[in-house]
């Protein structure tokens, strides 16, 4: 479970390039938050990437980790 969150937030963090630095900001927190295995501290990250840019076209992968 771990190894495939973390994977996606890799695959998603290629695309990121162009994004806001907040949203890329949370995105590093929740790896960071994974790797430290504090799960809710992580998705927490990632709700609040989301909330930022609600259209962003990468919040797909983001929820898949959510689920």
């Amino acid at each position: 479970m771990k190894y495939s969150i973390t994977v996606v937030l890799c695959m998603a963090s290629f695309s990121l390039f162009s994004q806001s630095v907040d949203y890329k900001r949370w995105i590093e927190r929740s790896a960071d938050f994974i790797e430290l295995n504090q799960l809710d501290g992580a998705a927490f990250a990632l709700r609040k990437a989301m909330s930022m840019e609600p259209a962003n076209k990468n919040n797909g992968a983001l929820l898949l980790n959510l689920g």
